[in-house]
């Protein structure tokens, strides 16, 4: 083939290095909206997890298979009923052996919550069976004031 012009070549490599830096800016400068965005977000209480602000940049996560197993569904837990919103439509029971298995509070839809256990302030004990959530986060199912 014909041999190139240096100055071509040249020419190009600038323009690929102007296009590469351009865009080390921005995503410099959308890192730093994010990082003002989770700043704002925590001011406050300091209750809660800061949410970064996530709408519809980037690719969509692939499904994070989670290896843990979830626990018989007969088998039967107790706790203590941690949280409850009828405004929000479910709670939290707090168990020490969910809490070391999965490292949280077991989700619980209000619905499933027995009349009488409806006030949390009072954190009545319940016995419950326990699923995972499609993310592997424990929910209690046949909820029971003990």
């Amino acid at each position: 083939g014909k041999p190139v012009d240096p100055a071509v070549i040249a020419s190009l490599q600038q323009a690929q290095l102007a296009a590469l830096q351009a865009q080390a800016m921005e995503v410099s400068a959308q890192n730093a909206q994010k990082a003002q965005q989770v700043t704002r977000d925590t001011k406050g209480q300091g209750k809660g997890k800061a949410k970064a602000d996530s709408k519809g940049k980037g690719k969509a996560k692939e499904k994070v298979e989670h290896d843990l197993q979830a626990p018989p569904p007969d088998k039967e837990f107790r706790g203590l009923l941690k949280s409850l919103s009828e405004k929000h439509g479910y709670g939290f029971i707090t168990c020490a052996e969910i809490q070391e298995l999965y490292s949280r509070d077991v989700w619980v839809e209000y619905s499933l919550i027995p009349e009488g256990a409806r006030t949390a302030e009072s954190k009545p004990s319940v016995s419950f069976n326990v699923i995972l959530s499609s993310k592997g986060h424990p929910q209690a199912k046949n909820v029971r004031l003990i």
